[in-house]
Order: C-alpha cells, then structure tokens, then sequence
C-alpha cells in the first residue's frame, strides 16, 4: 500500500468531488489511516476556501504581474503568456551572449513541493532530448535568484491551437490533413527519443507562421511519460493512480489510471481525437457529457463507448453543419461526402478502444493518411477488390475509358479472385508492417548512436538492426513505397556512419592539438587531416581551393566538411609558425575564401575570417552579427569559432558566455567540454577544469588525448596519484604516444619512483625522439639514484639539442661533475 503522505499528495491534484471514492479505494479496509487522510484533506480544503478570498486573490495576480520586467538570469520577463496548476510561462528577452525574445517557465510561488519540481523538470528534461523543427526547443534552465523555484527557457511559439488556426483560416479537408501529417511526425519523433506526451490536445498543439507558410509546434510535455529511462530522479506521484492528461483526449488505458502500461498507441489515439475535432469541430466524446459524469462513469465512458463516425457526426450536426463547411471552404452538402470513407476508416482506426487494433505508431498513422491524400488504398480501409480497383480508377483516370467498360471489368473478375486478392493483401500488409517496423527501430537505434551516446555498443546495435532492415528490403512483399522508405533509411544511415566516423576522427585531432608539444607531433596531426578529408573523398595534395569548393558545394554534409577545412588550415598556420613549411597569408585567404563559397552563411564567414586574420574585426561588428543569428541553431563547432572569435578580438568574458551558452545547448559534445576544461586549465582553475575533462571521459572514455589532459590538470592541481591514474589509462588506449609516456616520467619523478621515470621516459625516446625534455627527465632521476655519469650524458645531450631553448641544467651539471670528480678521487686515494 502507498504512503499516507503520497495518497494525500495524489487525492489533492483530484476534484474536491472525487477525493473521498479514490481515498476508500486506496486505504481498502485500513479505516484509521482513511481517517487521517480525510482529516488533512479537509484542512486542505479550508486552506482553499481562504485562498478563495477575492482580497487575497487580487493580491496574488498583483504579485504574478509584479515580476513583469525582473531579471531571471540574463532573461527579462516582458508579458505573462499563461499559466497552469504550478507553473507560470512568460514571454522573455534574452540580452546576451545573443538577443532574442524566448518563453521562460517557472513554478509559481509556494508551488515548489518535490512533487511539483519533479513533473517541471521531467518537463524541461523531455523538451531537451528533442531536436524537431515542429517540437518547441528548451534552451536554458536555472533557478531564480533566491535559489527555490526553478526554471527552463524554451522557444517562444506566438500561434494559436490547431482548431482555432484551421477554422480562423478556412483550411479545407486536406489542407488540414498535410498540417495533421506535420503534427504526427512531431509524436512520432518523441516516441523515437522514448518520450509519450499523454496530453495532446488543440492548446498544446500551436501553429505559427514563418515566412507566410503555416509550421505546427508541438508543446507542453508537462505530463509526458519515459519509456526507457527516467526524466528525472526525483519522484513524482502522479506515476501511479492518477488520471493524466485531459479527458475529452484520453485514451482507454489512460483513463485506467495505472501509468504503468501506457505506451505510444495511447499518443496515437489522442491524435485521432484531435484528427477528429478537426474534422467535425467536436471530440469523439462531447465535453459537456464527460464533465457532468462522475469519476468512475466518465472512466467507464472513455472505455466503453463507441463514437459516431466523423460523416455521421457531421451529417447529424444540423444547422451547425453549415457553420463548420464555411470554415472548410466546402458546401455543406459535400462535406460528409468527403469525409466518408477513407477519412471515416483512419479515424475510427486510431480511436479502436483496444489498442492493438490502432496503428503502431504515429508514423503509420501519418503514412495512411498521406495515402488518402495520394488516393492509394489505405491500411485502415477494407482490403475489397472493388475498394482497391476504385482507387486505381482514380488515380489513373485517363487510362480508363469509361465508366462502363471499368463496371465490366470489375464483374467479370469474380469473388474467387477477390478472395485470392485479400489473402495477397493480407500477406503483403504484414510483410509491409513487418518492414515498416524494422525501419523505425532502427531509426531510433541509429539517432540513440547519433545523440545520446555514441558509443560502440550503440552503434553496434544499430548495425544490428540495420542488418535486419536489409534482409527485409530483399525478402520482402512489401510494397514499394515501404521499400523506398527502407532505401532512403539505408542511405541515411551509411551517411550518418561516414559521417560518424568523420566527426570522431576530427574529435581525436583536436584533443591531440591541445597535448601536442613538437613540430613533429603537429606534422603527423597535419598529415592526417589530409587523410580523413582524402577519405571523404577530397585530395587536398591535388585540389586548389576553387577545385574543391566546386567539389564539396553539393556535398550534403557540407558543413562539416568546411569545419575539416578549418582545423586543417589552422593546424598548418600552428606547423609554419613552428618552422615547418610556410603557409603564406594569401593562400590562407584563398582556402578562407573557398570555405566560405561552399557554406556561405554569414556569421560562420565573419567568424572564419576573423579567425584566419583575413579581415579586420572588432567586438562592435561581432556582436552586431551575432545579434541579428539565431545562435541556437548553430552546431557546437561553430559555437567553439564564435566563442574563439571574441577572444581573438580581446573579449575574453564574452568568449566565456558563448562558451557556456554552447554547453547549455550541448552539454553532451565532446570537443565543447573539452575545450572549455582546456580554457579552465590555461586560467590556472584546476578543479573546474577536472570536472569538466571528467565529463569528457564520460561522454568519449576510449580517447586517450582526454585521459592525457586530465593527468596535466591532476599534476597541476598537486593530484600526483590521480595523474599517474589517468595517464596510464591514456597509455592503455595508444601505447604509441610519446608525450603520455613523456608526462608519466614527470609523475613519477615527483612520486619518488626513479627507476620507473627513467624506464618511461626512454620509452617516449624511442618513441619520438624530438621529445628533447626526456633526457632533462632521466639525467635529474639518475642524479636522484646517484649515478651521476649516467645523469651527466644525458643532461649534456638535453643542453645540447635544446640548443637555446633549454631549461637552465647548469647547476645540476656542475653537481655532476663535482661528485664524479670526488668519486675520481676517492678511487685514486683508495689505490
């Protein structure tokens, strides 16, 4: 049985008139603890009454329209949009790092119960691990100043709900469907991320206009459920026993109340009641009957019964039928002829009360509707030989020649071959749903590899189920708009693959940037940027930067082709400043200049010439560029140029906001915590920097230019033990590396380990044998063990291939030669 504490919490979110039957349906025969609960939830209750005081009302809305124009962080609230049972959405102004208007949600005062914050951050958590253009974006999250209420920054979505956009612009039947389809795919790729919205209605779904075209955003994910992971850890009580969501749009097992065996077909079913409002202008289920039922007959009524088809519930609608074809650009007579049929079966399909007659997923629901719209049969239809022979007519009218010779076609084919054509149908809508299901695992495998955690296990998972994709695209009866859907995934996913293997391969070059120590270590690093680009496809030996702006302009992944580009040029600037081969201005101008072609977007070109000096830039014109970008919409590697950007042009405290904006965008890039540990590291705050190349460990634990930057921020911060930890993990992972060796000498001198030092950094000599500083390394460790010849080779060989730049070992040479001349001595003495 649950806690008196949690049946108190979850009877006070019920109406006052349903608390008592769901208090003695959870205390069963315990009558004291039923007591105890009724006694509080009359307390309760009085506590409401006193709120209800129109004095102390109007006080609580002055105190709400108060804090129009505070500051939550760098936000400034500007008008309240609305509110709900605990949380208050007010239109903002974002001032820096950029300048935009966004929505900010936060929970009321004296709402922040542990109850409340868990359903605001499971919110904000569900709204983050979407990436879709018709799902509102969270950007940002906080507490307020006083540190008690929190609060998440999302976009800001000025439209209105569905039903009132359709009817306000007289959209007509299929009008509404291809907006319909927009909505579906939203869900759709929710269910992908393991997310179930459980209250999708018209006020959650807003559409807006951008560029005069109608865009659907999907928002509120304040009730939504996880299907595979946690959204927060923090409890929340609705989870089980409580009715979420809104009635008039709930499916059956929702309405059940348990939480526990809702699953994405219950999202499916509120799509088909909000498929059906837009159809009739009425739910399936009235809203005045529902709210004058009671709680176990408004559940009985969700569950048992049957709604009148959309044509029939239009044909019955009288001289409202009138009203609603106005506000669909039909007659009214016409109307419930449009609707009957096709429309009517897909409906009723989404609304089956047992969810395993429903569709499977929100894409399959879309998939039929788009058939109705093409006026191929659809799945929800009856598989009838004259069903299917009719819609051919239709969609090939000019091959027919007339209705008569059709009529006697379809006669003389006969019932046996209808019968033979149902049994094919039925197989190849198997076959069909079997293929259409393998796509969408696979889908969500492969962006769980993209997104959340591209580790090898996921990858390998995906491959997996890849594998299977493409044994059903041969195998299979499917028909062939399944099979290009498969194709085009396929082709989807070799793409992401490459291009998986491209962002890594950059990754690990960029972390070898931040450890490289000699001209030879960044020669290597060059000659590989020529490799993953020669991979993809480009010979930077053989190509001009014309040439291969040419080339890369059609290149889908463009983008991340140019950011290749970029590390490449600023790797050879680094080689030539080193004395490596020269790399003129002008031909970093050219290159600058081709990058730009092939991706021309206009802050990414200001940044890229500010970077490679190719124009002058002040902070003004950055931040004038920046102020009129959406910088959200910039991938993490752009972020990284803009943040580098207001450093180069001495803005080093701008630099540090775009730095954090990016990580609260992309918390989980690897190169944007590693070079924000970086910069942490070079301002000498060691602790911090730990923390964040902890999280880079985290995010990527097989890259061993992470664990080598780790050991320098523990040696730094005096952590000799923790160094020495890191670096032979690092050591692990590319045993080949002459500066993790270098760097474990260092530990071990300090540790006291001579004899180990000395091992190590002969080891980092065969290995690289530029790195100079290991026979500084081995001389002061031989000192330490007294074997001064020893000690005295290898300082003399450190002074002279440092040549200038040596660390003064002077002292140490004269100790040297003072204890080999006094043991010289002491021998001759002896003789």
């Amino acid at each position: 049985m649950k806690s008196e504490e949690t049946i108190f919490a979850e009877a006070t979110e019920l109406p006052a008139a349903e608390q008592a039957a769901f208090v003695r349906e959870q205390c069963g025969d315990d009558n004291a603890l039923q007591q105890r609960i009724e006694n509080l939830l009359a307390a309760h209750g009085s506590m409401d009454s006193f709120l209800d005081h129109q004095d102390l009302q109007d006080t609580l809305v002055r105190d709400l329209k108060a804090n129009v124009g505070d500051d939550i962080g760098p936000y400034r609230l500007l008008q309240k949009l609305g509110e709900g049972g605990f949380g208050v959405v007010f239109m903002a102004e974002q001032r820096h790092p950029i300048r935009r208007q966004v929505a900010l949600k936060v929970i009321k005062p004296g709402m922040d119960s542990s109850a409340v914050i868990a359903r605001f951050e499971a919110e904000r958590q569900a709204l983050a691990m979407m990436n879709h253009p018709n799902i509102a974006r969270v950007f940002d999250g906080g507490t307020v100043a006083s540190g008690d209420r929190p609060y998440f920054v999302m976009e800001l979505v000025q439209g209105v709900p569905i039903t009132e956009f359709c009817d306000t612009n007289s959209l007509s039947t299929t009008e509404r469907l291809e907006l319909f389809v927009s909505v579906c795919n939203a869900v759709h790729h929710a269910h992908q991320k393991g997310i179930i919205h459980r209250d999708i209605k018209p006020s959650n779904v807003m559409v807006t206009l951008h560029d005069g075209k109608p865009v659907v955003k999907v928002i509120d994910f304040g009730v939504a459920k996880a299907l595979h992971q946690r959204l927060t850890e923090k409890t929340m009580f609705t989870q089980y026993g409580m009715m979420v969501g809104t009635p008039q749009y709930m499916s059956p097992e929702q309405a059940e109340m348990s939480g526990l065996d809702v699953d994405t077909r219950s999202d499916v079913y509120s799509l088909a009641v909000l498929l059906y409002e837009l159809m009739t202008g009425v739910t399936p289920l009235q809203s005045e009957t529902l709210r004058a039922a009671g709680y176990e007959e408004l559940q009985r009524m969700i569950r048992e019964e049957e709604p009148l088809k959309p044509s029939q519930r239009l044909s019955s609608a009288g001289e409202h039928l009138t009203v609603l074809a106005k506000h669909r650009s039909i007659s009214p007579d016409r109307l419930p002829r449009e609707i009957r049929g096709d429309l009517d079966w897909i409906v009723m399909k989404g609304l089956e009360k047992d969810r395993r007659r429903r569709y499977d997923s929100a894409n399959d629901f879309a998939a039929d509707i788009q058939r109705a719209l093409d006026n191929e049969p659809v799945v929800a239809g009856p598989p009838s030989l004259w069903y299917r022979s009719k819609k051919f007519v239709l969609r090939n009218r000019s091959g027919v020649a007339t209705g008569a010779a059709v009529v006697a076609l379809l006669a003389a084919i006969g019932f046996g071959l209808a019968a033979s054509w149902n049994q094919y149908a039925a197989e190849k809508q198997k076959d069909e749903n079997r293929l259409n299901n393998a796509v969408d695992q696979a889908t969500t495998a492969m962006l769980s590899a993209i997104e959340l955690s591209p580790s090898d296990e996921h990858w390998a998972k995906a491959d997996s189920l890849v594998s299977h994709v493409q044994g059903l695209a041969v195998d299979s009866s499917a028909g062939s708009s399944s099979r290009e859907r498969a194709e085009g995934f396929l082709g989807r996913y070799e793409s992401a693959r490459r291009d998986r293997k491209f962002a890594f391969d950059l990754e690990e070059l960029l972390i070898r940037r931040a450890t490289n120590r000699d001209l030879e270590s960044w020669t290597a690093m060059e000659n590989e940027f020529r490799r993953i680009m020669r991979d993809r496809g480009y010979d930077l030996d053989q190509l001009s930067p014309s040439e291969l702006a040419e080339e890369m302009f059609d290149d889908p992944s463009k983008v991340k082709m140019t950011d290749g580009l970029e590390l490449w040029i600023a790797t050879r600037m680094e080689l030539s400043r080193l004395g490596g081969p020269e790399m003129a201005q002008e031909e970093v101008e050219q290159w600058t200049d081709a990058m730009c072609v092939v991706d021309p977007d206009p802050l990414r070109t200001a940044i890229r010439k500010i970077i490679f000096k190719t124009a002058p830039a002040d902070e003004v014109s950055l931040e004038s560029i920046v102020s009129s970008s959406d910088l959200s919409q910039f991938c993490p590697r752009k972020l990284s140029w803009l943040s580098e950007s207001f450093d180069a042009v001495g803005s080093p405290n701008r630099s540090d906001e775009v730095q954090q904006f990016a990580l609260s965008l992309h918390a989980g890039d690897l190169m944007l915590n590693f070079e924000y540990a970086t910069a942490l590291l070079s301002q000498g705050k060691y602790e911090t920097a730990i923390r964040y190349f902890m999280r880079c460990t985290a995010i990527r634990p097989k890259v061993p230019g992470v664990w080598r930057s780790l050991a320098s921020a523990y040696l730094q911060n005096g952590e000799l033990d923790a160094a020495r930890r890191a670096l032979d993990i690092a050591i692990d992972l590319d045993p080949q590396h002459g500066t993790a060796h270098l760097e474990r000498s260092k530990v071990l001198l300090q540790q006291e380990s001579f004899a180990a030092a000395i091992a190590s950094s002969k080891t980092a000599l065969s290995l690289n044998g530029d790195l100079i500083d290991a026979w500084r390394l081995i001389g002061r460790a031989n000192m330490k063990l007294k074997q001064f010849s020893q000690a005295l080779v290898a300082l003399e060989t450190y002074q002279q291939k440092a040549g200038d730049s040596a660390m003064r070992v002077e002292d140490w040479l004269v100790e040297c030669r003072r204890e080999i001349g006094a043991t010289i001595d002491s021998n001759a003495t002896v003789r």
